[in-house]
């Protein structure tokens, strides 16, 4: 693992020991493809199998006296009776299309739990949007089903991470 991270600085790794899967890496990487360029290092170069889990995203819980804490894995999620509200990080993505995708994008982004702030249509036929988006839908699929329902033709042009939002449980 160290030689590999020591070719690509891209790439953040700290020591993992859960209960469920015993010690290991938790790793970090600019995507998917990345993530699955690296395993496969891994695999051909160093030999090594590894076990990959969905990405995760930290969560902030806030208790009732207003204490704040970062969750990362779903086991150290407290029960509901001890704390108050959860923050979901969230991103701000602009993505620009021709506007024959207009419909899809928008069913996509709703699926994923968007919200639309900005709408602005170009000249030819082309819109650029803007959402907010919750980073545990983005870190998994959504570049990938952006670029299958537009053909290609979506373009992402930036996802900004440092927006917070509010959600209840």
């Amino acid at each position: 693992m160290g030689k590999l991270t020591l070719n690509d600085a891209s790439v953040s790794a700290q020591i993992e020991n859960s209960g469920a899967l015993g010690m290991g890496y938790r790793c970090g990487f600019l995507g998917l493809l990345h993530m699955e360029v690296f395993h496969q290092r891994l695999s051909d170069e160093q030999n090594m199998q590894v076990l990959v889990t969905a990405p995760m995203v930290p969560y902030t819980i806030i208790d009732a006296k207003g204490g704040r804490s970062i969750v990362e894995t779903p086991g150290d999620f407290p029960e509901s009776t001890k704390y108050y509200q959860v923050e979901e990080p969230m991103v701000e993505a602009s993505i620009l299309t021709p506007t024959d995708y207009l419909g899809t994008i928008l069913v996509l982004v709703n699926d994923k739990r968007g919200v639309q702030t900005n709408m602005v249509y170009l000249e030819d036929n082309r819109v650029a949007l803007t959402f907010l988006l919750p980073w545990q839908e983005v870190v998994t699929e959504f570049y990938n089903e952006l670029k299958t329902i537009t053909s290609g033709y979506g373009k992402k042009n930036t996802f900004r991470k440092e927006i917070f939002i509010y959600i209840y449980f």
